[in-house]
């Protein structure tokens, strides 16, 4: 019987033996779980920085090059009629002269409409920043000038937005001694710069109250 006990004895403090050592001996799955973690951390932080592919970069090089190629050249064409002759001779009246509607010929307009088109090309399908924002103002400008709306206003506020831009994208300075967007438009017209934009419809209506008092005369 104390044979029996005595085994039994041996027998228990082998079972705990073999508990303890499985217990401190093996790894727990707390120190297992640092390098899935790791991973965890590693995939979060691809996903909140995501690095374009060689492809989407040399799309995006060749964008901005196209775009601040366009931005020059627009800005020149705009420059060109506002620092131009009869522009200039128009300023000479002050914010108490008239600014007709005149200059814009058939030649004027179908230039406008051919930088109007290159524009829109350009213009990426979601138009999301300011500077293509920019461009979406200075296109429905367009529209409205030769639609004979505000003709000469509307290019200078195409050549603010322009010069902008130029500064902007290309690091244009201005040329002394031609008109300054920013310091000589109340010399001109006598009043801020007016920012808004007016839609397409309401070019059209402004054009038939236009061709109404017209007919009334």
């Amino acid at each position: 019987m104390k044979n029996i006990k005595k085994l039994g004895l041996i027998f228990v403090i082998f079972i705990l033996i073999v508990v303890l050592f499985v217990y401190f001996a093996l790894p727990s799955k707390e120190q297992e779980d640092p390098s899935e973690n790791e991973i965890t951390e590693n995939e979060i932080e691809v996903v909140a920085e995501p690095k374009l592919d060689e492809k989407e970069e040399t799309e995006e090089k060749e964008y901005n090059l196209k775009l601040k190629a366009l931005v020059k050249n627009q800005f020149e064409y705009f420059d060109s009629i506002v620092n131009g002759s009869y522009f200039r001779n128009s300023r000479k009246n002050g914010p108490d002269g008239k600014y007709p509607d005149g200059w814009v010929s058939n030649k004027v307009k179908n230039e406008l409409g051919q930088r109007a088109k290159e524009i829109d090309e350009l213009l990426p399908e979601n138009i999301n920043d300011p500077t293509s924002q920019n461009l979406i103002n200075v296109l429905v400008r367009i529209n409205q000038t030769s639609s004979l709306l505000d003709t000469q206003k509307n290019v200078y506020q195409i050549y603010r937005t322009l010069y902008n831009l130029n500064v902007y994208l290309n690091e244009y300075e201005l040329e002394e001694g031609k008109f300054d967007p920013e310091n000589d438009w109340t010399q001109v017209f006598g009043e801020e710069i007016d920012q808004s934009v007016k839609t397409e419809e309401e070019i059209k209506m402004r054009n038939l109250e236009t061709e109404t008092e017209k007919m009334g005369e």
